[in-house]
């Protein structure tokens, strides 16, 4: 990812999420500076936004062409419940 166009922090502070161009998103650890690892799903557009829930456990991305995927931070595998905005 060469640039971030949306960031958040975990409610802990422990975790930062940026996603952007490439349909990615990288979480990092904070303490250790280090990247934790990649999300990426089979789909293509830029991430436009990312949020994680009030527990830490979920995180949400919001992409350019309307969709809203839900991440598992644990796994970091997606989870089966994204959501379509209504044109």
């Amino acid at each position: 990812m060469k640039r971030s166009i949306s960031v958040a922090f975990s409610s802990n502070g422990q975790i930062l999420a940026s996603g952007g161009p490439g349909s990615t998103i990288k979480l990092w650890d904070m303490r250790a500076r280090t990247e934790l690892k990649t999300l990426s799903g089979q789909f293509f557009d830029v991430v436009s936004s990312v949020a994680f829930s009030p527990d830490g456990k979920t995180l949400a991305s919001a992409y350019e062409n309307g969709i809203i995927r839900l991440w598992d931070i644990a796994s970091g595998k997606e989870l089966n419940n994204s959501l379509t905005a209504a044109a």
